[in-house]
């Protein structure tokens, strides 16, 4: 997800409206400063929001801090890559506003549920007094997919951004002369897979 988010960053943002003539190594560079941005910026909120005196789990904190940034990132990613009709002004604003979308929802929420009026009560009920961190990241995460949505309805299509997706993907590869299972992709994928699932289980 970091390495998508700083590809988006480098090519969409940085050489299409600050340098256009930037080259290969430039753009290498600036790839790296964002890498390390979206890295540095969660660590940072970890190491100021935590203190050894706390009870609470410091890895629960960390990903608590860090949950701000990556939804916007990972939207911009998937869609971006699922659909054909994606933009890159629309992957660039999601992943500009979804922190501050992220912050905002918990902020609002912590507050209504302290007198929760009416229906608020019962959204209590079920969500508790404060906004849980996973919730909050599937919020943020429809809020950046409504976003893509809306940019695409009022801004037009990048030419030729299509053979970036996945379908374009597939249809060049079925252009190619078939290859052997163990040679293809697949193999590493169903691995991956796998050892996901069972390190799924295995810290469940």
């Amino acid at each position: 997800m970091m390495n998508s988010g700083a590809t988006i960053l480098t090519f969409d943002f940085y050489k299409r409206y600050i340098r256009r003539q930037a080259d290969e190594q430039e753009l290498l560079l600036v790839g790296r400063i964002c890498i390390a941005f979206l890295v540095i910026i969660p660590g940072w909120l970890a190491a100021i929001t935590y203190t050894e005196t706390e009870g609470d789990n410091f890895f629960l904190r960390m990903a608590d801090q860090s949950s701000h940034l990556l939804p916007g990132i990972l939207v911009a990613f998937l869609v971006g890559a699922l659909w054909r009709g994606a933009t890159a002004t629309g992957g660039f604003l999601t992943i500009l506003l979804s922190p501050f979308f992220s912050v905002f929802i918990e902020q609002t929420y912590n507050r209504l549920m302290v007198d929760p009026p009416g229906i608020a009560a019962w959204v209590q009920l079920t969500f508790g007094s404060e906004l849980n961190f996973l919730h909050r990241v599937a919020l943020t995460a429809l809020f950046g997919t409504a976003l893509i949505l809306v940019v695409r309805l009022v801004t037009r299509r990048d030419e030729g951004s299509e053979r970036y997706t996945w379908w374009a993907y597939r249809s060049d590869q079925a252009k190619e002369p078939p290859r052997p299972f163990w040679r293809s992709e697949r193999p590493w994928a169903w691995l991956l897979c796998a050892l996901a699932l069972w390190m799924m289980i295995y810290f469940a």
